[in-house]
């Protein structure tokens, strides 16, 4: 976890709803700023960390109260409404995160000389953490000892 990156992105979301809660603006203009604007630097600024979902909730919490203020709706509102495709919203921080790092997952998966490391920290981390076997399993023995005539 990078210190320097969530505290710039905080400061950045920061001063950007400070900047937008002055302004008298309906929630489209809103929604349109965020999305088009402040979620594109933050995108940019996650592209080689990736923040935990408390960390990006607690980034956003600034814009997700400014665009509720603008919705003229309360403050205990789940968030999941404002993040609906319903009406107006705002783009979901952590799925932005997500799709942004879905294409370097993609090369490392695919990639013939990544292959057996991924597979082989896959295996472990699903050991680790006690998960029930999977297919991913199957060539366990064949992953630990590759070098070993059969």
């Amino acid at each position: 976890m990078d210190k320097g990156t969530i505290s710039h992105m905080k400061s950045v979301v920061t001063y950007n709803a400070y900047l937008l809660r002055k302004k008298h603006i309906i929630h489209d203009h809103a929604s349109y700023i965020i999305n088009k604007v402040i979620l594109p630097k933050l995108e940019y600024m996650i592209n080689f960390t990736f923040l935990s979902d408390s960390n990006l909730n607690h980034i956003m919490k600034p814009l997700k109260q400014l665009f509720k203020q603008k919705l003229n709706l309360p403050k205990i509102t789940n968030d999941n409404i404002i993040f609906t495709d319903l009406c107006p919203f705002i783009q979901n921080l952590n799925h932005i995160q997500i799709l942004a790092h879905l294409p370097l997952y993609s090369y490392i998966f695919n990639s013939p000389n990544l292959n057996h490391i991924t597979r082989q920290i896959m295996i472990n981390t699903q050991l680790d953490f006690d998960s029930p076997f999977g297919l991913i399993l199957k060539g366990y023995k064949r992953l630990t000892h590759p070098h070993t005539p059969s």
